[in-house]
């Protein structure tokens, strides 16, 4: 491992790298053995691990087997690097000690698949609110989300603008005033006045004349 320039570690400092310890015992494999997703344990922590569970214990998926074999690779490397450094070698764990490493991967693992349940939770909430954000730029109705009480409808008698809009939108919502026989009678005289305006002057005149004829039609009134 370079430190500066050409300077390296002595044998005897050198640090024993993650990939040489059982991720269950914590300590150097001395039997290395490689589940069927590629995780590599030592052989008596795994095989006691699979006789309670089906799962893996790194990252708790299903296994779908409980073959393990041998990482020849991982031995011999680790066999090279205690000739260099024997005293980091580690004693077979007694039993007492294995019991308690599977104990506490199993706590690990619980609290690992909590937060990753939680995690999941969040992220189901978030595009439900993702999804309601679309249908309400797409002007479709929003419902209410669950346990959520819909909005309340604007006080007029403190909203002003809401007043207004709300007598707006009943005016143009109402029928017209009157009975059908008023409306048809106003109709008519529209038209009536629309076809004396296109007669213009004549039919003032003969209007005029019709009301002179009329006044000398009348009798004289006795002395």
């Amino acid at each position: 491992t370079e430190l500066m320039g050409d300077e390296q570690l002595p044998q005897q400092q050198l640090p024993v790298p993650d990939a040489f310890c059982c991720p269950i015992t914590k300590d150097i494999f001395q039997d290395p053995v490689s589940t069927c997703d590629g995780h590599t344990y030592e052989r008596s922590a795994i095989e006691v691990w699979l006789r309670r569970h089906r799962t893996s214990p790194m990252t708790g998926a299903p296994l779908r087997s409980r073959e393990l074999t041998p990482n020849f690779g991982l031995r011999s490397a680790i066999q090279a690097f205690l000739e260099a450094r024997p005293e980091v070698a580690s004693e077979p764990i007694a039993d007492a000690d294995l019991e308690y490493a599977i104990q506490v991967r199993e706590e690990e693992m619980e609290f690992k698949v909590s937060e990753q349940d939680q995690a999941i939770r969040r992220l189901q909430a978030h595009i439900e609110a993702l999804q309601l954000q679309i249908r309400h730029l797409g002007s479709e109705p929003v419902p209410a989300p669950r346990g959520v009480a819909p909005p309340a409808a604007p006080d007029t008698a403190t909203d002003p603008e809401a007043s207004t809009a709300t007598s707006a939108q009943e005016a143009s919502s109402s029928p017209p005033a009157g009975s059908p026989a008023e409306r048809a009678a106003q109709a008519a005289e529209a038209r009536a006045k629309a076809a004396a305006a296109r007669e213009g002057g004549g039919g003032s005149a003969v209007a005029a004349s019709m009301g002179s004829g009329a006044a000398a039609a009348q009798p004289c009134p006795e002395p």
